[in-house]
């Protein structure tokens, strides 16, 4: 699908966003935490079984400790969305129900199926970026084509995600498809993403090292400020876009 020039690309500014979010996580720094809390504590529940089993020599018990894992991704994807959907609320000044993801089996259904999509998309760029990290020059070469292909994919379908949300929780009509843009915008939110990207740094590598009661306290502090920034950059991206893109009929201008 091509990209429409966005009405204003000077809209999307990584400091802008940054500042923005940052000023919304300060003012409902209870409900993030309280949310930060339950995410890590659900994670690291779900994770432990795993965690356990992967020690164990027995193939058998190495098979049912991969499908642990599918399991706590499924459970941490749907963790993600209910963090999503409080940011969304909260940036359009309602009382975010923190419990109303779960409560919601449509919408529950719905972003799993969308964040499963998403993760299927991005998996060949996790693949080649691993290869390319050992092939020296080449490798830097084909990271500079992966960049900008994996921001692309981030655009039109971790968005989608945020769109089911938006799409059933308020009264907009058929949402079909992630915001169309211009190439300037693609490296803008790539500058977004490498900050959502540095804001986890602590949690990446405290998990990495194997000290995971650190990295799931980092959690709870580093994954609502990432929902955050992501969900106002999706409002910029989204007001940016002619709202025709989105299907909203002139009356809900």
């Amino acid at each position: 699908m091509a990209f429409l020039p966005p009405q204003n690309p000077n809209k999307l500014s990584p400091s802008q966003v940054l500042s923005e979010a940052l000023a919304m996580f300060r003012e409902n720094v209870g409900t993030f935490i309280s949310a930060g809390v339950v995410s890590s504590a659900i994670m690291a529940a779900v994770q432990l079984p795993g965690l356990l089993l992967e020690g164990m020599a027995e193939e058998r018990v190495k098979l049912f400790s991969g499908l642990l894992f599918i399991v706590s991704m499924l459970i941490s994807l749907a963790v993600h969305a209910g963090l999503i959907t409080i940011s969304l609320e909260l940036f359009q000044g309602l009382k975010p129900k923190v419990t109303r993801i779960f409560e919601t089996q449509s919408c529950y259904l719905s972003v799993l199926a969308a964040s499963l999509i998403f993760m299927g998309l991005i998996i060949p760029y996790a693949l080649l970026a691993a290869i390319a990290a050992g092939l020296g020059p080449f490798g830097v070469l084909l990271m500079l084509i992966l960049i900008p292909a994996m921001a692309i994919t981030l655009v039109r379908y971790r968005f989608a995600i945020f769109l089911v949300i938006d799409l059933l929780f308020k009264p907009l009509t058929a949402i079909q498809a992630s915001p169309r843009l211009s190439g300037d915008c693609i490296f803008q939110v790539i500058a977004v993403e490498l900050l959502c990207l540095l804001v986890q740094a602590p949690y990446i590598m405290t998990a990495m090292s194997g000290q995971m009661v650190i990295s799931h306290v980092l959690l709870i502090f580093t994954l609502p400020l990432t929902i955050c920034i992501q969900t106002r950059m999706y409002i910029r991206l989204r007001d940016e876009s002619s709202l025709a893109d989105f299907g909203v009929p002139d009356n809900q201008q």
